[in-house]
């Protein structure tokens, strides 16, 4: 059974922006689904208040439930909620989907630019980080970034009690 779906025209406000979608779902064709997004604000795990920008699409892939590939720009971002850092550092190193979780259907092929980085002002410190470009690949289930991310000098970083002036920084 094929299934065919279109949207002709779909815009909607999304967080203080606007997301348009188009394009429609024709597993034999590959034809999926466009989302433009336009200084969206959205809320990104663990805290980060966030203001996006960008390209996906969601398409069928073959062999696969669906592939997301795309560009997005991060135009500003700000943590400013706690990290419970000894249970991120104690935590079990990853968390396991059970094998029919469909997240492990779906490929991820992403570019993500840091326009406007991020400013950190919460228990870790007060500092910005930054980056060119990561890339995000992997499915939806096991992601895996790639890149560069700088933290600027000037800021403070507060480890165990103590805070460190930032001369710069690179992960």
């Amino acid at each position: 059974m094929q299934v065919l779906r279109h949207v002709h025209a779909g815009d909607a406000r999304l967080n203080r922006g606007r997301l348009t979608v188009g394009g429609g779902w024709d597993t034999s064709s590959g034809q999926g689904m466009i989302l433009e997004i336009d200084n969206a604000n959205l809320f990104v795990p663990p805290g980060i208040l966030s203001r996006w920008s960008g390209t996906l699409a969601i398409e069928p892939s073959p062999g696969r439930l669906a592939g997301i590939v795309g560009d997005l720009v991060l135009e500003g971002g700000l943590w400013d909620q706690d990290i419970d850092l000894a249970g991120a550092l104690l935590a079990p190193e990853s968390v396991s989907l059970p094998p029919d979780d469909p997240r492990h259907d779906v490929l991820v092929d992403l570019a993500v630019r840091g326009r406007g980085g991020i400013h950190v002002d919460n228990n870790l410190g007060v500092f910005d980080i930054s980056w060119q470009e990561l890339l995000v690949g992997g499915t939806a289930a096991q992601p895996v970034l790639e890149g560069e991310v700088r933290i600027a000098g000037g800021g403070v970083i507060a480890l165990a009690g103590r805070a460190t002036k930032i001369q710069r920084g690179v992960i």
